[in-house]
């Protein structure tokens, strides 16, 4: 939703009439823009704006006018809320463009691990790949493990393991004792 269009019933409730209420609608959808932007209203640039009311007509609106003192803290929140359910919006977008991403980004690793001619290189993508899945699933636990091997210091038998035995069952014995450290911490 607009944000002119959250904040227009709260407009309607003004009782101003003829140029003073449009003067009124105009500074307080500058003001809710202001907050939408995390500008600041109350500064000499602001009150010099064509669309706005003089800073002294501001201040004997929101002292002498119920509905106009009313309306100023309820825009204020309009806007903020707006702001904030379209920054959820936004994150929400990427979170779902990340996971649609996240075939194509393991397709590539499998790739490059794939046809890797070094076993580290070819684990290092592994590792790399298993990371990013974790990270996207939001393990930061099982993330942090990962993290701690070395996959330059595995022995021969480690990498054999991987290469040609089941890959999952070598990274859980790779995994068993670092999980057993974090749970001792």
């Amino acid at each position: 939703m607009d944000l002119n269009d959250q904040i227009q019933p709260i407009l309607d409730r003004l009782t101003a009439g003829g140029l003073s209420r449009a003067r009124q609608c105009s500074t307080l959808l500058a003001i809710a823009a202001a907050r939408a932007s995390n500008s600041a209203y109350d500064t000499p640039e602001f009150w010099r704006r064509d669309d706005v009311a003089a800073r002294s007509t501001f201040q004997k609106w929101r002292s002498h006018d119920p509905a106009f003192a009313a309306a100023l803290p309820a825009v204020i929140g309009a806007a903020e809320r707006w702001q904030t359910e379209k920054t959820a919006w936004a994150v929400q977008t990427a979170i779902e463009r990340l996971q649609m991403a996240a075939p194509g980004f393991a397709t590539t690793l499998i790739a490059l691990s794939e046809d890797a001619e070094r076993e580290h290189v070819k684990l290092s993508a592994a590792k790399s790949g298993l990371e990013l899945v974790i990270r996207l699933a939001n393990d930061a636990r099982l993330a942090d493990i990962l993290s701690k091997i070395d996959v330059q210091k595995l022995t021969d038998d480690q990498l054999e393991a991987f290469m040609v035995e089941k890959p999952e069952a070598a990274l859980m014995a790779l995994l068993r004792p670092l999980i057993r450290n974090k749970n001792d911490d």
